[in-house]
């Protein structure tokens, strides 16, 4: 076993390096600058939310007496340069059993707006739109200047607060939130340049970050859903990482591919193999913590 673990333990590193990437710090030009809108949830007692912030872990079978699961998410802006004039983030869920409800401006949600508006400077807009699957949020400067952040910070408040619900008699897999970034209705920005120009943008890839909602019939990291996290749940992530690297299908269930993604980033990989040959030697130390809690550091 042990000579395994030293194995898996060497692929992983070996699987690591072919997906990092060295990026570098990059001066901010506004030329060339891209701000970043993202999603975070609001905790609940019927909810796991993972490291990477980026999804919620739910266990079907720890909420079997439920209906359905409600909870919040929160939609947040970052821009380092503060130089935006305008915010059209549009957003849309996919499949039956996980749904967006009501949208709330900030101050509905009972935060601060994010941008100050003390002069009326600027217009906001938040809508659903359930037919389309569709939910947006708009912050028009009408002074032709940029937004001008509450307290200095472009990210400290939300842009807006919505509402999930999710049906948890629907079926085992991952579902996404995601930015809209192809027409129709898509995701815009302008940005007021220094010298008196305008640029407009529209934001994609890791600038427009989607949040999950992972749906398992089984605990996150137990694959093989026998009661225990080990290497064999390792082993499976890895294979399953090695076949998409040769363009192949994972080989694994919705209920797995769920309870695969450890650290909730939206990707199956070696970080997640590692994380699980971590937590196993661990458990084999006598620790007694589950992952879940044991990821978020609480050991």
């Amino acid at each position: 076993m042990k000579k395994f673990i030293a194995f898996c333990s060497s692929l992983v590193l070996t699987l690591s390096a072919v997906s990092s990437i060295n990026t570098g710090a990059a001066e901010l030009d506004p030329n060339t600058y891209i701000p970043t809108l993202y999603f975070s949830a609001e905790d609940n007692d019927d909810i796991h939310i993972l490291p990477s912030g980026r999804t919620i872990f739910i266990n079907l079978n720890e909420v079997s007496g439920k209906s359905a699961i409600d909870g919040k998410i929160r939609l947040y802006f970052n821009d380092a340069l503060n130089l935006t004039g305008q915010i059209v983030a549009k957003w849309v869920w996919q499949g039956n059993g996980v749904e967006l409800t009501n949208i709330y401006t900030p101050e509905e949600a009972g935060f601060k707006n994010p941008y100050d508006n003390s002069a009326a400077s600027y217009v906001l807009t938040a809508k659903a739109y359930p037919e389309d699957k569709l939910m947006s949020v708009a912050y028009t400067n009408v002074l032709s200047t940029p937004l001008v952040p509450t307290d200095g910070e472009s990210s400290k408040y939300p842009l807006a607060v919505f509402d999930y619900s999710v049906d948890t008699s629907a079926n085992a897999g991952r579902y996404a939130i995601d930015f809209k970034t192809e027409q129709p209705n898509i995701t815009n920005l302008v940005y007021r340049l220094p010298d008196g120009g305008i640029r407009d943008i529209r934001p994609n890839g890791n600038n427009v970050q989607s949040i999950y909602i992972a749906l398992s019939d089984r605990k996150l990291g137990d694959l093989d859903n026998n009661g225990k996290i080990n290497s064999i749940d390792a082993s499976a992530i890895l294979t399953a990482y090695a076949n998409e690297l040769a363009n192949k299908e994972s080989g694994l269930s919705a209920a797995e591919i769920a309870a695969a993604d450890v650290n909730g980033d939206g990707v199956i990989n070696a970080m997640d193999a590692s994380t699980i040959l971590t937590y196993y030697a661990y458990t084999m130390a006598d620790g007694k913590a589950e992952l879940i809690d044991y990821i978020n550091g609480e050991r």
